[in-house]
């Protein structure tokens, strides 16, 4: 799971703490939300191709 996107959703308080290893460019919310859908797809997708393939 891209871990940008899970700090982003988690982490009430994200680029509050100076202590925090932010990214360079940082996520929203909405970015995160895609972000996490799309990994999600990609990994439906592959799934499927795989075991697609390995009954054949």
């Amino acid at each position: 799971m891209p871990l940008n996107a899970w700090t982003r959703l988690t982490d009430i308080a994200y680029g509050r703490d100076p202590f925090t290893r932010l990214p360079r460019y940082g996520a929203t919310v909405t970015g995160s939300w895609v972000v996490l859908g799309a990994w999600a797809v990609v990994s439906a997708v592959i799934v499927v191709v795989a075991v697609d393939r390995r009954d054949v």
